[in-house]
């Protein structure tokens, strides 16, 4: 029994873009991608499965355009960057221009006036005045004594009369010093150097004596 024969490939798969080619032509129709002779040998290895060369040529262009993309970020990035260094800049300097007014106003404005207050005097005492203490008698001296009946000497007597009794028995001789605290009225009597006086005095120790009998400064001598 005789066996069928095989029929002849007649076609092939361009390795490039995987269209269906004669298998006479030298190159594929579709992508032009040599085949066979030298150009064959020379050309780029085939694509992977299921690639092509549009998809591989688009690819790269959208790796190209990637890329460029990124370069013109990366150029605005530092275009936008130099911007705030200047405005940064600048900030500084209106920062201090306002840091500066604002100082010159809380100077003026921080003004004190200090008012010092003098320490209080203290209070002016007056001086204590002693009491006037009324003096306890007025010194007087016998005088003008020697003529009363040829002797000398005055009577100490217990009342302001001629008539009244001794006080004490030895009588008040001229030159005798003695102590007056009061003064009254009585008889009247007469001495040589005074005149006539019903003026009596009375000593310290309570006798009685004429004033005509003494020498004496009288003002101010109370009344007994």
């Amino acid at each position: 029994m005789t066996q069928p024969t095989q029929p002849q490939v007649t076609t092939e798969t361009c390795p490039s873009c995987g269209q269906v080619v004669p298998a006479t032509a030298n190159a594929c129709p579709t992508c032009g991608t040599w085949l066979r002779g030298p150009a064959a040998m020379a050309a780029p290895a085939p694509a992977t499965a299921g690639g092509s060369p549009r998809t591989t040529t688009w690819i790269i262009a959208a790796l190209g355009g990637l890329v460029v993309v990124l370069l013109l970020a990366l150029v605005v990035a530092l275009l936008v960057g130099r911007g705030d260094e200047s405005t940064t800049t600048v900030l500084p300097s209106s920062s201090i221009t306002t840091s500066s007014t604002t100082t010159t106003s809380t100077t003026t404005t921080s003004t004190t006036t200090t008012t010092t207050t003098p320490p209080t005097a203290p209070p002016t005492v007056p001086p204590t005045v002693p009491p006037t203490v009324a003096p306890t008698g007025w010194r007087a001296v016998i005088a003008d004594t020697c003529d009363q009946g040829g002797t000398c000497g005055v009577k100490q007597r217990t009342a302001p009369y001629t008539d009244a009794p001794r006080l004490y028995p030895n009588d008040l001789q001229d030159g005798t010093t003695v102590t007056v605290v009061c003064q009254t009225t009585g008889d009247i009597r007469s001495s040589v150097g005074h005149g006539s006086s019903n003026v009596w005095y009375r000593l310290d120790n309570g006798a009685y004596i004429n004033s005509v009998y003494m020498n004496i400064q009288a003002s101010g001598i109370p009344a007994c």
